[in-house]
């Protein structure tokens, strides 16, 4: 009696370890999925922070309009070197390898351009359109990555 019950050990063994290999491959390319989505999702939603950010309380003096003396600011203030950096802090962006660029348009002029080249990675783009003091229409981009 003893040697027949090793047969059915072993092929319980075997099942079990083959059904433990699928769940383990089934899951690591589940998880793959869901962490690269993620990062995607964390990227879109730091765009929309950052221009919800800007729109809202850093270039208006006023909601909804926007002050071209506050866009001259933020210009200056990305024109020194390590401001920029403090920027990136300021708006949460702490990631190696990360920055963003903002840009103000008034129709085909570009009023304000801060910021780094964007990598040929993901990136993640908002652009809204607001109106200036004096009524025009000015286009606020951001691009996160």
């Amino acid at each position: 009696m003893k040697g027949q019950a090793v047969f059915e050990f072993v092929v319980a063994a075997m099942l079990f370890f083959v059904i433990i290999f699928y769940m383990l491959s089934f899951l690591s390319t589940t998880v793959s999925s869901y962490r690269s989505g993620f990062g995607i999702n964390r990227l879109e939603a730091k765009a929309i922070d950052v221009s919800d950010a800007l729109v809202r309380i850093n270039l208006t003096e006023k909601y909804p309009v926007l002050s071209y003396g506050r866009i001259g600011y933020l210009d200056g203030y990305c024109a020194h070197g390590d401001n920029y950096v403090r920027l990136l802090s300021r708006f949460g962006i702490y990631w190696t390898g990360g920055g963003m660029r903002i840009s103000v348009k008034e129709g085909r002029k570009t009023i304000l351009d801060c910021g780094d080249f964007p990598p040929d990675a993901y990136t993640a783009t908002v652009d809204r359109y607001m109106l200036s003091e004096n009524n025009t229409l000015l286009g606020v981009g951001v691009v996160v990555w």
